[in-house]
């Protein structure tokens, strides 16, 4: 009878441990394919030819307490086409300094062009560790700028029209020094800011390249994704994103229009980027506005160049001396 009790509880325990060892089993089952589903769902936006499908960017979820970064530049320097990129890079929804999408300070980046007369700083400022800088050589963001004024003035949609040759000429000899001053001091408020390990500094320039941007991409995504809750597209296929938000290689309801899928991202579908018409690009300057902008360069350039870790902003600098040497000696 004893012997009978033993083989009973040892034949309940051995029923017990199996179903204990199958449930465990199944649960490991479970998780990994809630794995390897959220793998595929997350990788879905990479294609394996190095195409790209991108979604709409979502809010932090959890939200964040701050964004992780400014993304900082005068106004003219693509802050759009910025605003765009990131949100494509990081499947994030980003915001500004005035919090025209409501969403404060629970978004990836704040794009701002403080301390520049068209932007405000955000009151949450001092917890935001990071800037990403973007700039852009003063002698094409002025017109750029311009053009704004312009469409504003006249009441045309945005990023629809370049302003005319005498207008620019009109606003240029009117504003030429104040903006000058004005980019200057944008630029030098972020580098002072922030030190050079916590300060990403990209040119327009080169942003805008097609053998320079896409690296430019790689370089916004791996700087932001030194925060927690940032991730990083894939490398292999930040290319096509890069195609598609920057050179506007994909049409607007999402269709691609080359090989392989690519589809538009961005809050604003309909101003992936500037799509101006009409007027001229020639934009000139007198001789003196020349010679007042490599003025500026040099003395940034001296103030700045012995700072250790301030190699590109360099770089950047001497971009713009050279294009600006050029134009001197074309007059």
């Amino acid at each position: 009878m004893m012997e009978s009790g033993s083989r009973l509880k040892t034949l309940f325990l051995t029923m017990f441990l199996g179903s204990v060892l199958l449930s465990i089993s199944l649960t490991d089952i479970r998780m990994q394919n809630i794995l390897e589903e959220n793998y595929v769902r997350r990788l879905s936006l990479a294609l394996s030819n190095g195409g790209c499908k991108a979604t709409p960017a979502k809010l932090p979820d959890p939200p964040f307490d701050h964004p992780v970064a400014f993304v900082a530049s005068y106004p003219g320097s693509g802050a759009r086409m910025t605003w765009n990129l990131i949100e494509a890079l990081t499947g994030l929804v980003t915001g500004d300094d005035w919090n025209t999408n409501g969403h404060g300070r629970n978004v990836v980046t704040v794009k701002t062009h403080y301390p520049q007369k068209n932007g405000q700083l955000v009151s949450f400022a001092d917890e935001i560790p990071r800037v990403v800088l973007i700039v852009r050589n003063i002698k094409n963001a002025m017109p750029s700028l311009h053009n704004f004024r312009y469409e504003d003035k006249h009441r045309l949609e945005n990023h629809s029209t370049r302003a005319p040759l005498e207008a620019w000429i009109q606003w240029r000899n009117q504003f030429f020094a104040e903006e000058l001053e004005s980019w200057m001091q944008h630029l030098t408020y972020w580098v002072d800011k922030y030190p050079s390990t916590k300060r990403l500094v990209l040119a327009y320039e080169d942003m805008t390249d097609d053998r320079k941007g896409p690296i430019s991409a790689v370089k916004i995504g791996s700087f932001l994704s030194q925060e927690k809750g940032v991730e990083p597209f894939p490398r292999s296929s930040v290319r096509c994103i890069w195609d598609v938000v920057v050179k506007n290689k994909g049409d607007k309801t999402g269709n691609a229009k080359l090989e392989g899928a690519k589809y538009y991202v961005g809050n604003d579908p309909n101003e992936p980027s500037s799509l101006r018409k009409g007027g001229t690009t020639n934009k000139p300057c007198t001789k003196f506005q020349i010679d007042s902008m490599i003025g500026v360069m040099t003395s940034l350039k001296e103030k700045y160049g012995k700072n250790e870790g301030e190699f590109e902003l360099i770089q950047i600098l001497d971009m713009y001396l050279n294009s600006l040497n050029d134009m001197e000696h074309d007059h």
